[in-house]
């Protein structure tokens, strides 16, 4: 019987280990533009370079749905940078951890990196 480790950390500073983040798939800003949540799409969200689905959590999003909607289809950083109470806690980056599908295209991540600076 083969044993297979599942969403374990490398460290306590990675989000998922080399190996597990090269096995997720890809997506580019259009991919995660086109998951808004609208016509029955699932509600997906990028963070520094990772794409999450966020569809299950939006009821429980403790600022309320209306604001994490906000961020529907988009990178999360701008308005993060907003709602500050976000980086208080390392409890979003844990609620997160389970969220993630994929990697966000480096470019794409890129393109969102210089409009925050």
């Amino acid at each position: 019987e083969k044993k297979t480790k599942t969403n374990e950390k490398d460290d306590g500073d990675t989000l998922l280990g080399v190996q597990q983040l090269s096995e997720l798939p890809e997506f580019t800003s259009e991919d995660v533009v086109k998951n808004n949540g609208k016509n029955g799409t699932p509600i997906w969200m990028t963070y520094g370079g990772m794409v999450y689905d966020v569809s299950n959590f939006v009821s429980n999003h403790p600022g309320g749905s209306e604001k994490i909607l906000q961020a529907s289809g988009n990178a999360i950083e701008p308005f993060w940078n907003v709602y500050r109470q976000h980086y208080s806690s390392d409890l979003p980056m844990k609620l997160m951890e389970g969220m993630v599908i994929g990697t966000l295209q480096e470019e794409d991540q890129g393109v969102i990196d210089r409009k925050i600076d």
